[in-house]
């Protein structure tokens, strides 16, 4: 199978998570701002259900989860699509098809980054429909229109599976070199997201001072990291226990959020009254001496089944869910996401891959403060246009560092 593009390019929840960030939606109007809102509830959604215990990493795309379902909601039932809205995130206030509308148009703008000549991210939506699914031309021909690669190729044919992989690890820069494998033979319709991410921070670090420091995990342990270090101005907020920094990128549009503990390390769930951080708002400039671990992680989940605990099990299993796409009852059987993230003195890259399988049934600056962030963290990757999270999560321990 060979993607083509009909003139295209192929380019965690608790009650306190959601009451921590409710009041983020109904303050802002725009639909980015709803975007960013309920992108910030999608990835309290996905860590809480996905941590297996509180010193381990749980690292996420909400980006990548919305985009993708937002295409497959062209050929979905209104029940679905009311599910789904809720378990994304965003609240009841708006209809959900203008939501998923909306979103469609956010992912579609993004998507037209890749076409400037040095793009800092590159972000595409991609579906595979197999023959004998016997899909609407209609829907195939309106997913088409989203600016998203579309074909009918059998996914029992292992080429196909080669085609797709090919298709991630070129949107990803190799950095996931697949997604699927030849036990999709039974699937019907897959919907893909890839995304990837690289810039260099506004003001770099130093690597002469990096050096190896103890970073705590809430359980008690310790280990040594490669510890950055600086003197930064920039977007600071500090509230009690918690402090939180705003990373900026050299591209301007994007931004990295983190929040730590000033005492003792957290849980995740400890971070729960100050989720609404991650999206950016009340912070103030500040010079700030920064304490920031530099680390390579790479992860792989099925995070369907948290996206079930949060309300979408009963849609999915309704015969009726995916009946605009074929007259075949339909349910999805996994959403695969695969995500990469490096952190170090130069900047940040990142990229995921999301894969779902439908089957068969300036200002002069007076205030100092300091952070480290030796302990336990959230951390959110936004894009400040669209209010797209490209990456999320809670990192509890600092991986090692791969061997050179």
């Amino acid at each position: 199978m060979t993607f083509i593009r009909n003139g295209l390019t192929f380019g965690l929840v608790t009650s306190a998570w959601l009451a921590a960030t409710a009041s983020v939606a109904h303050a802002q109007d725009s639909s980015s701002d709803r975007t960013l809102a309920a992108q910030t509830r999608l990835t309290a959604t996905l860590v809480t259900h996905l941590q297996v215990t509180d010193k381990d990493n749980a690292i996420v795309s909400p980006a990548g989860i919305a985009a993708a379902l937002a295409l497959l909601d062209i050929g979905t039932s209104d029940g679905f699509r009311q599910a789904a809205r809720g378990v994304l995130g965003f609240d009841n206030s708006h209809p959900a098809a203008s939501d998923f509308e909306n979103l469609r148009d956010q992912v579609s703008d993004v998507d037209r980054l890749a076409d400037s000549p040095t793009p800092t991210l590159s972000f595409a939506n991609a579906a595979v429909f197999d023959p004998r699914l016997e899909a609407d031309p209609q829907i195939i021909a309106r997913m088409r229109d989203t600016r998203a690669d579309v074909s009918v190729a059998s996914l029992s044919d292992h080429a196909t599976v080669n085609s797709i992989n090919q298709w991630v690890a070129n949107k990803t820069k190799g950095l996931i070199p697949e997604i699927v494998d030849d036990s999709i033979s039974s699937t019907r319709l897959i919907v893909l997201n890839a995304l990837y991410f690289k810039d260099d921070w506004a003001t770099p670090f130093n690597k002469a001072s990096t050096q190896q420091a103890a970073f705590h995990d809430s359980t008690g342990g310790a280990a040594d990291v490669p510890m950055m270090s600086g003197t930064v101005t920039m977007p600071f907020r500090s509230d009690g226990r918690f402090a939180s920094i705003d990373l900026h990128y050299k591209s301007g549009r994007f931004a990295l959020t983190l929040v730590t503990t000033r005492d003792s390390p957290a849980s995740f769930k400890e971070f729960a009254g100050v989720a609404n951080w991650l999206s950016g708002s009340d912070f103030e400039a500040t010079r700030v001496n920064l304490q920031l671990p530099r680390f390579t992680l790479r992860q792989s989940m099925d995070v369907l089944p948290a996206l079930d605990a949060a309300g979408l099990a009963d849609a999915r299993h309704d015969p009726a869910a995916f009946a605009p796409i074929s007259r075949n009852p339909l349910d999805i059987s996994a959403i695969l996401q695969k995500v990469y993230l490096r952190i170090n003195e130069q900047g940040t890259e990142a990229a995921a891959a999301t894969s779902v399988m439908v089957r068969g049934a300036s200002v002069r600056i007076d205030k100092t403060d300091s952070v480290s962030f030796d302990k336990p963290f959230i951390f959110a990757l936004r894009d400040e246009v669209s209010g797209l999270i490209l990456l999320s999560g809670y990192i509890g321990k600092v991986p090692a560092e791969p061997t050179q």
